[in-house]
């Protein structure tokens, strides 16, 4: 009877309501006469199942279309739902970086139980998850707070964490090196790591310039003098075997559409220049992304479009990942870019050649000793 209290907005409820009670009189499958109800009733199931089968294939249809013409004339818009998606998803993680970073001024020993609950939280994200570089950032703010504090135990376990994380991630290296290094009791330990850092990663600006400035200190200037030039050389290698990214911005800014990988050309030693023939369309700004694994200092930086050559100061540059320095930029890798916004847009109508020329040099500060500059 409760069948028949959905019949008005379903009618093959009814339909096979009726057919059902013909079939089975008094709940009896007893009798000679049910197949051809039972076919009835199969073949009416049968009819409104293909229905529904026909809907739900329309219905995925339409969505497959509606996706496929949005992700052809809008790709902007996917970039957007993915965004945002993706800020919703890390903004509860950054918010909580952001009140431990907050906190290292003011009280360590909050900040660092900050940082402890939030890797607690990251303890089963991998390094290609969404949050992976959330919980590399707590890793490296954790570990300099926890040195900064003097707890060098807990600061080397938490490299030896990070180097769990990723293998690969040279600073947790380079951190517990240092930490090594400041022990009375580890120093000996400290020097073989980090000589054996240097003589495995040869192309690592920060470990070569770790290790320099420690043999300097140590008395031994042959030997980091040494140590530079060998790193020099590899450089200079990696300048030449690097490829860049350039994102241009013509009016819908820097998009994955709007962008181009770009080897540099053969140049000299430490110079840097990147050619890339770029469609036609209006300009306003270029952004330049150097590989994550090279570390460098730029100066002397020169932007030509076709036949007009601009110099660039530092100072105007749009900095993510790179440090302003005196007449330079300098950065260790990791997502570093930086973007040169035009004056004023440029438009052509056929094809712009773009030229980026600059003065390129490891990021090796001058070794000093007793606060005197030594190069």
């Amino acid at each position: 009877m409760k069948t028949y209290l959905f019949s008005g907005a379903f009618p093959w409820v009814r339909q096979l309501s009726a057919g059902l009670d013909l079939a089975l009189p008094n709940g009896s499958f007893t009798g000679t006469n049910l197949s051809p109800m039972r076919e009835t009733t199969i073949s009416v199931l049968q009819k409104r199942f293909g229905e529904i089968l026909r809907g739900l294939f329309l219905v995925l249809s339409v969505a497959a279309l509606a996706t496929s013409v949005v992700w052809k004339f809008a790709p902007q818009a996917i970039e957007c739902v993915d965004r945002a998606v993706v800020l919703r998803h890390l903004d509860r993680f950054e918010k909580r970086l952001l009140a431990a970073r907050q906190l290292v001024e003011s009280d360590e020993k909050a900040a660092a139980a900050a940082y402890e609950a939030i890797l607690l939280d990251l303890k089963e994200i991998k390094k290609g998850d969404r949050l992976g570089r959330k919980k590399r950032e707590a890793l490296n703010e954790l570990s300099l707070v926890l040195s900064t504090a003097g707890k060098t135990d807990r600061a080397l376990s938490v490299c030896e964490e990070w180097v769990e994380f990723d293998d690969r991630d040279l600073i947790p290296k380079i951190h517990k090196a240092d930490l090594l290094l400041r022990g009375q009791n580890t120093r000996v330990e400290g020097e073989e790591y980090l000589m054996s850092l240097a003589r495995t990663f040869p192309g690592s600006q920060a470990i070569t310039r770790l290790a320099a400035q420690y043999l300097f200190d140590q008395g031994r200037a042959n030997e980091a003098d040494a140590l530079i030039e060998a790193g020099t050389k590899v450089f200079e290698k990696q300048i030449a075997g690097s490829e860049w990214t350039i994102w241009w911005d013509a009016g819908k800014g820097f998009t994955s559409s709007s962008s181009r990988m770009c080897p540099p050309d053969h140049s000299p030693p430490n110079h840097l220049r990147l050619d890339v023939s770029l469609p036609a369309g209006a300009y306003s700004a270029f952004r330049f992304k150097s590989p994550d694994w090279l570390g460098l200092r730029l100066s002397d930086i020169r932007l030509t479009l076709d036949d007009r050559t601009e110099e660039i100061k530092p100072a105007d540059l749009d900095l993510i990942g790179f440090t302003l320095l005196d007449n330079s930029i300098g950065t260790d890798g990791d997502n570093s870019h930086f973007a040169v916004q035009l004056g004023q847009r440029v438009t052509t109508s056929g094809p712009l050649h773009l030229t980026l020329e600059a003065r390129a040099d490891p990021p090796l500060p001058a070794l000093t000793a007793k606060g005197e500059d030594r190069l």
